[in-house]
């Protein structure tokens, strides 16, 4: 239970996460309070199965600094419903989450994410940026999220390289990718990726050298392969 709203100490998410980091099987992390919590470093990458929830409004606020959530380690599970995550900051991609868990599934619900950044480099995902592991994002919303790379840019909102599963009305849009080679102003595809049911629209990719994947797609697609949207 996180019943204080502080970046750390006892009763934080950061002392929640790893304590159920510390704690072998399935936890359940769930919030007494309501309000912003304003992060002073990145959170703890979650490497146990883990399910945080709120259940009354609660924003992570990332101060244009900071990552907030990494999901890490083989078989790794890990839910994520009711939050809003803003303003989060990646060098690298997957400034809201971070996911490289070969075996584990992450399921994101009733999550608006929005002002998520990726920085770099070349970058993967300005959001949400899935090395391994199978996602479903489901009733969610990520926007004006950025995937800025001096390189590469793939995926202003998502970058997928596993498995990636859109629906239930979850919205991609007013995303992009920004870089000398810019892929996927919504999602970038490099594994397997379904949509139903989601709306993937008003994103855009900007190029130096070339871009691709401006516009969104929308319906019920099961796609694989390299493709930016």
């Amino acid at each position: 239970m996180v019943t204080s709203l502080a970046d750390s100490g006892p009763g934080t998410l950061r002392d929640a996460i790893t304590q159920a980091n510390a704690s072998p099987g399935a936890d359940t992390i769930d919030f007494s309070k309501t309000g912003a919590i304003k992060l002073l470093s990145n959170l703890p990458p979650i490497t146990d199965d883990v399910t945080i929830t709120a259940t009354r409004p609660v924003t992570v606020n990332g101060q244009n600094e900071f990552s907030l959530f990494a999901v890490t380690g083989d078989g790794t599970d890990a839910d994520f419903g009711g939050l809003t995550l803003v303003n989060g900051m990646s060098a690298s991609g997957g400034a809201a989450f971070f996911i490289d868990a070969p075996n584990g599934t992450v399921d994101i619900t009733h999550t608006n994410i929005s002002r998520m950044f990726a920085v770099g480099s070349d970058v993967a995902g300005g959001a949400i940026s899935i090395q391994h592991g199978a996602v479903t994002v489901s009733a969610s919303t990520v926007t004006l999220a950025t995937a800025s790379g001096t390189g590469e840019a793939k995926g202003g909102a998502i970058f997928n390289a596993d498995v990636l599963i859109v629906d239930e009305g979850s919205k991609i849009t007013k995303n992009q990718a920004r870089g000398a080679m810019a892929q996927g102003g919504g999602i970038f595809n490099h594994g397997q990726l379904t949509l139903t049911d989601a709306f993937v629209d008003l994103n855009k990719a900007v190029g130096v050298n070339g871009a691709r994947g401006v516009n969104g797609a929308r319906g019920e697609n099961g796609l694989s392969g390299d493709q930016g949207m």
